[in-house]
């Protein structure tokens, strides 16, 4: 009787084994599908207990949120914490098929005493709805500008268009003539008919204009007051400017060492259309005989509404800290709320910081600011300042990065219609002769894909691509130094295309 119960025993066992085997063998997904995600949860003291039970990190499938991965063996973790906040991240790329079970996602912990072996993280109600990634079509305007500016343009299109062979999408170009190359052509820096494209387009791309042939010129034909003229004609208010030095190129920035270390990865917001530069410019003789110059510096409370507006969003994809720069101890146009002067907008920029309780706030003279950017760059995330305020602090920005030939810039307004150009000029002594950098206007397409046409994965492509080109040593003679491989423009182009 005992030797029979052992055997039914045995016999239950042995079919339950067979059965999870059978069960892990067709359990996977059939078809093999890419999954990738960078997603961060925050966990606190007081909702840990919750957490450790309950947290579910969404993966991203083709752009749904269909796999789920939960943190297991997390009470261990909740006993460990004493003031710190912990964060669980999951960053992988990785084939789900037969092959691959359980899928275990590589998971980052930072709290006091957490150790690697705390948390594991594994799939959770696997439903997998494959969908092809749409193509997409869009319209580029593209200005292709003066001097060297061509050449670096030509190889921007190269990576757009081979971005576009890689995922599917189908880019079509308009060519818009501005600044110098409309002068010559029609006498005027942006015809109303070229303007016209501008507005058409889903985009534009711009190169760079000006240059000695055209410095005669009185001022209203001057090649540059194009540029105005676009930013209004698509209600573009809004330029922003990184300043991020690439760890590849830390020892061309002008700084110590020690400062460039802490790193150097921030955003300036400048508002683009108002202020000193569009208000009135006059000049008058005194009674006395001597003449005076006055130019005005208006702003309508709407206007400073919106840039802080971007300000706190664009702060809201990065680190989540803002700081706003203005000169309101002395002038009435102001763009923080700290001292009770002039336009009534302590209201307006408390409602804002009501919408944004996640967004650090700090607010900064001018004068400190351009100190506090070479002193200590690493405790910025987003500035937010008026329009000559940050043209003067966003030129000093992209100097302690390293080079200018490296820095892109995008301008935005309400829509998702945007501007995009490097913010190096047209570099007339090295025209023609396959030296200037193009990797600005790369980015600056790289801008484009990620803000305008939401192509977030073709821009991370992009900017992978400049990345590994950097890592091989391949420099233009505005970042080389010894040690490393000086190419032209052409090459730059080719070594950045066949990184794609």
């Amino acid at each position: 009787m005992k030797k029979n119960m052992i055997n039914k025993f045995t016999l239950k066992v042995l079919s339950l084994i067979i059965a999870i085997l059978i069960w892990l063998l067709v359990r996977n997904v059939d078809d093999p599908i890419v999954v990738r995600t960078f997603y961060e949860i925050p966990v606190s003291i007081e909702n840990a207990s919750y957490l450790a039970e309950n947290l579910e990190i969404p993966l991203l499938v083709d752009g749904k949120d269909t796999v789920k991965v939960r943190v297991k063996g997390a009470r261990s973790v909740v006993s460990k914490l004493k003031k710190e906040d912990i964060k669980a991240v999951a960053d992988m790329t990785q084939i789900i098929s037969k092959d691959t079970t359980p899928i275990m996602v590589p998971v980052e912990v930072t709290g006091t005493g957490i150790s690697d072996s705390d948390i594991t993280v594994r799939p959770r109600n696997i439903q997998v709805d494959i969908e092809k990634q749409k193509s997409v079509e869009k319209t580029i305007a593209v200005i292709w500008g003066d001097c060297s500016s061509p050449e670096i343009v030509k190889q921007t299109l190269r990576v757009l268009d081979k971005v576009a062979e890689k995922y599917g999408h189908t880019f079509h170009y308009t060519d818009a003539a501005m600044g110098g190359e409309a002068i010559d052509k029609y006498g005027d820096p942006l015809p109303q008919h070229e303007l016209d494209k501008c507005l058409a387009a889903d985009s534009v791309l711009l190169g760079a204009v000006g240059g000695p042939k055209w410095e005669g010129l009185p001022g209203e034909q001057r090649p540059e007051k194009g540029l105005p003229r676009l930013r209004a004609g698509r209600g573009l208010y809004s330029n922003n400017r990184p300043a991020r030095i690439w760890p590849q190129l830390a020892p061309a920035s002008p700084l110590k060492p020690e400062i460039v270390a802490k790193g150097i990865d921030f955003i300036i917001v400048r508002e683009l259309i108002g202020g000193v530069y569009f208000g009135k410019h006059e000049t008058y003789t005194l009674e006395n005989g001597e003449k005076q110059a006055v130019d005005s510096m208006p702003y309508a409370e709407h206007e400073i509404e919106r840039i802080g507006r971007i300000g706190f969003e664009t702060a809201m994809k990065r680190r989540r800290k803002l700081c706003c720069v203005d000169k309101a101890n002395v002038l009435d146009t102001r763009h923080c709320p700290s001292i009770p002067r002039g336009l009534s907008l302590p209201m307006k920029q408390d409602r804002l910081q009501a919408e944004y309780p996640e967004v650090e706030y700090s607010e900064m003279f001018v004068d400190n600011c351009a100190m506090q950017v070479v002193k200590d760059p690493s405790q910025f995330d987003v500035i937010v300042t008026e329009n000559m305020f940050g043209d003067i602090i966003s030129d000093e920005a992209s100097m302690i990065t390293g080079s200018i030939g490296m820095i892109p810039s995008s301008s935005l307004g309400d829509g998702t219609r945007g501007l995009y150009e490097p913010i190096h000029g047209s570099a007339p002594d090295i025209a023609g002769q396959d030296i200037i950098n193009p990797i600005a206007c790369i980015l600056s397409a790289a801008m484009m894909l990620r803000y305008s046409f939401d192509m977030a994965a073709e821009a991370d492509c992009i900017e992978a691509a400049v990345n590994q080109v950097l890592n091989d040593g391949i420099r233009t003679a505005d970042i080389w130094r010894p040690g490393c491989e000086k190419v032209g423009c052409a090459a730059m182009g080719d070594a950045i295309l066949a990184r794609l």
